[in-house]
């Protein structure tokens, strides 16, 4: 067997390996970031560790998530929050954990809102849309 055909033949192989891992890395790569999966987590997050903050917090407060998530339904309960965009399977929802006290209770629902806005009256921490209930 020629011993350079063989290697030439190995050369090219695995050159088109490489290029072929480079390529799947790099769609998938892309995939990650037009997805809204982080920003979801983010936000759910973002309002989970906000929703710990009132508990601690003394009196009655009001704060305005300073981001846009226009693109995002968000459900604040007792348990909880979920971040999803409307339609989307229950099983790309992204969702944050949270414990309250015996007293305290979270509640409330937005669809679509540019912005948002949490408030702790007394017991009670309230998700809704800013400028529309605040």
């Amino acid at each position: 067997m020629n011993k350079k055909g063989y290697d030439l033949i190995m050369v090219i192989f695995e050159v088109l390996v490489v290029a072929s891992v480079v390529f799947m890395s790099l769609q998938v790569a892309k995939g990650y970031a037009e997805s809204t999966t982080v920003d979801k987590v983010n936000t759910a997050t973002d309002l989970a560790l906000m929703v710990n903050t009132f508990v601690g917090t003394p009196g009655d407060s009001i704060v305005e998530y300073p981001k846009n998530v226009s693109q995002f339904s968000i459900v604040l309960s007792d348990g909880g929050v979920k971040v999803f965009v409307k339609g989307e399977s229950e099983i790309k929802q992204a969702s944050q954990t949270f414990y309250l006290p015996e007293k305290y209770s979270a509640e409330g629902i937005t669809e679509e809102a540019t912005k948002i806005c949490l408030r702790k009256d007394g017991y009670v921490i309230t998700l809704f849309e800013c400028g529309v209930n605040g």
